[in-house]
């Protein structure tokens, strides 16, 4: 069982128990593995399929761990950006095809950076600071 198998047991078992405190916000068990499904809901609409890789560069948020737990969930390879990362670090890690890349919509300048050297990303989707998803294709990004 993987982490967001974990999570959907502990909702069942233990729904109202907190399972994550951030600045102030708080989730219990039950409130978590919703926002998870939400999200998993999500990529299925964005077409993410078992072993697809999905990039999360939403920084030092709870929103990675949503995320996260969803890409788990839909049994697909998640690929957690570090928001310290450098233009060369992102480019080596975009070095092999992603399905999906969320992004939040402050490192969009990096990004397009970085995609400019050439990685392939069928999806990108950018998180604003709002919560709302932009889907966009890569070519959009590129100006194409």
């Amino acid at each position: 069982m993987n982490a967001a198998g974990l999570v959907s047991q502990a909702a069942r078992e233990y729904p109202e128990l907190l399972a994550l405190e951030y600045y102030g916000e708080s989730w219990t068990f039950r409130e978590l593995l919703e926002q998870v499904e939400s999200l998993g809901e999500s990529l299925r609409r964005w077409g993410i399929a078992s072993g697809d890789r999905v990039g999360i560069w939403l920084g030092d948020s709870p929103q990675t761990l949503f995320m996260y737990l969803a890409v788990l969930q839909a049994d697909a390879t998640a690929l957690v950006f570090d928001p310290q990362w450098r233009l060369e670090q992102i480019a080596r890690v975009l070095a092999a095809p992603l399905d999906v890349l969320v992004y939040r919509s402050e490192y969009f300048p990096l990004l397009q950076q970085a995609l400019g050297r050439g990685p392939e990303v069928r999806l990108l989707v950018e998180w604003d600071d709002a919560g709302s998803f932009k889907v966009q294709s890569r070519s959009r990004v590129e100006g194409e």
